[in-house]
């Protein structure tokens, strides 16, 4: 908060009872960051005990968010890694998954001449703008908290499970409404078999149907939660799931490991090798 913010507030305070100027949002100074694009995951303190920036931790930061086209960095607004780290703080989200953090002209062009809906003057450009997305909650509800803020642009992608935050001018829009795609995830296109679930998000009380195609009668099965860049085995269910074509799990035996909420997938193995579902997410909001 500013002198000149802090002098008129004592003084509104002492004639009515109020501020004028917000407060900063809190944020404890730390961020776990996977760029999706780099496949690349930091954990970092950026300030000390007393505030203070840490050079080198903001090296590091900038490097992370780099221009993922021709490897260009910025120095990133210190504005808006103090609200993403509020953001995970706020959500308690393990890691704040970046889609895309800032982009040279020439990448921008890039996208703009591929056809992609993307500003001439893009905040990305700027080094003042991130799309992020947080695996343990919904992207309406981080649009919905984020708008609130009123701390810049928010763009909500439904269909692309990410929000735009900047550190511009106020606005929002919204570049496509959620849509249960079931066909998210890394696929082994030699094996003849596919399982999917049938949806994408789901809350602890739901039960998840799984659909297999094409797997032999007996395989083994075990799920994996995507935690800090890498894929890792939650469970293994050990049981043969015979013929049947559909099988039933509630949500609740799904966390039984060391994650509860955030992205899974199934792996089964058979005598092809092994193939692994669509990956889908167990939410808290």
């Amino acid at each position: 908060m500013t002198t000149i913010c802090l002098i008129l507030n004592v003084v509104l305070i002492s004639l009515f009872g109020s501020f004028v100027c917000a407060s900063e949002l809190s944020s404890d100074g730390s961020l776990r960051l996977y760029s999706y694009h780099l496949n690349e995951f930091l954990e970092i303190r950026y300030k000390d005990a007393n505030g203070d920036w840490l050079p080198e931790a903001e090296k590091k930061l900038n490097q992370l968010l780099r221009s993922r086209a021709d490897d260009q960095t910025i120095k990133i607004d210190r504005k808006l890694i103090a609200f993403i780290d509020h953001l995970q703080d706020h959500f308690e989200a393990d890691t704040v998954e970046v889609i895309s953090g800032f982009r040279s002209q020439a990448f921008n062009k890039q996208l703009k001449d591929s056809g992609r809906n993307v500003a001439n003057e893009s905040f990305h450009t700027k080094g003042q703008a991130m799309d992020i997305h947080l695996d343990e909650i919904q992207e309406d509800t981080l649009r919905d908290y984020a708008l609130k803020q009123q701390k810049g642009g928010v763009g909500y992608y439904g269909n692309l499970l990410m929000v735009h935050i900047d550190t511009g001018p106020v606005r929002k829009w919204s570049g496509g409404d959620f849509k249960n795609n079931t066909a998210i995830g890394i696929f082994n296109d030699k094996h003849p078999g596919t399982a999917r679930s049938d949806q994408l998000f789901y809350k602890s009380q739901q039960i998840l149907h799984l659909q297999l195609n094409g797997f032999e009668q007996e395989h083994s099965l075990r799920l994996e939660v995507f935690h800090r860049g890498k894929w890792l085995t939650q469970r293994d269910l050990k049981q043969e799931l015979g013929k049947e074509n559909t099988h039933s799990f509630p949500i609740s035996v799904l966390q039984e490991g060391f994650k509860k909420f955030g992205k899974f997938r199934f792996v089964l193995i058979d005598k092809n090798g092994a193939q692994q579902s669509n990956e889908f997410y167990i939410k808290r909001i």
